[in-house]
Parts: C-alpha cells; structure tokens; sequence
C-alpha cells in the first residue's frame, strides 16, 4: 500500500540517490584525469643527439661543498645520464633537462676535466678516482653522452 502513495520524502531520496550518483561519477572523472596528468608529465621524451640529466628532488643532502649526487640516494644532480628514446620519471621524485651530446670532430680529442670529487693531489698532472681535475680517459671523435655538471670537456689537436 505504500508504494501507491509517493511523497515529499521519496522525492527526496531520488534526489539524494541522484546527487550521489553524479558525485561518484565527477569523482571518478576528476581521479582519472589527475591520474592521467601526473603520469603524462612523468614521460619523457629524448631526441637523437641529445642525452638526459636525472635531478632528484628527495633524499639525502649532498654533502658540502658538492655538486653531484654520486649515490641514488642523495638528491641533487644525478652522475650518469639517459640515452635517446622515452623514459619516465616521478615528477614528484624527479625533474629531467635534456642536454646535446658532446661532439668531437675528426682530427680532435677530447680531454675531460672532472668538476667533481675530492681535491687532487697538487703535485700530480692527472687526477686520480674520485678526484677533480684533468682524467685520464681521453675521448676519441665521436659523439659522447657527458654530463656537462659533471664534466667539463676541452677540444685539443691530435699529436
């Protein structure tokens, strides 16, 4: 007998059923588009020619006087870098730049000058592991994935 007679109150509960249901659905929408946004801004997309620094937002301080970060779990400038193709990052965790790949021309080579590491030894020409200075590695013509914060590279003449 009481579904015969449809008052105030039953309206109300269709309203209310149907205020629910919009909400859930706008909810859902809203979740999916973040969702969406957070992980497309994630991507990243590196071109031929050019490498990815990795610079990581969280973690431990680097230590004073440091400019890279030469353990995953220190936050700053990141050693190694990314090659070419699509890579994704945290974007909380994480921010990329996209830097060019060093070239050096046929007839060149180049000498690396790390602008990381501990103090060398004064009275040495060429900087040991860990050291700044001069390396030993001598980069042949080519194209080179060097961190440019890392790295500083100087073109010299083939003897």
């Amino acid at each position: 007998m009481q579904e015969m007679f449809s008052g105030p109150l039953d309206n109300l509960r269709q309203w209310w059923a149907s205020v629910r249901m919009w909400a859930l659905i706008g909810g859902v929408l809203f979740l999916a588009l973040f969702v969406t946004i957070f992980i497309a801004s994630g991507f990243v997309s590196v071109p031929d020619g050019k490498a990815l620094v990795v610079i990581k937002k969280t973690g431990d301080d680097l230590p004073p006087g440091a400019v890279i970060a030469t353990s995953s779990s220190q936050k700053g400038i990141q050693l190694n870098l990314q090659p070419e193709g699509w890579h994704f990052f945290n974007p909380y965790s994480w921010d990329t730049r996209i830097v060019n790949k060093l070239e050096v021309p046929e007839g060149k080579l180049g000498v690396l000058i790390r602008l990381f590491g501990k103090q060398p030894d004064p009275t040495r020409v060429v900087a040991g592991p860990g050291e700044k200075g001069v390396v030993e590695k001598v980069l042949l013509p080519g194209r080179h994935m060097i961190n440019p914060y890392a790295y500083r590279i100087e073109l010299q003449d083939k003897v």
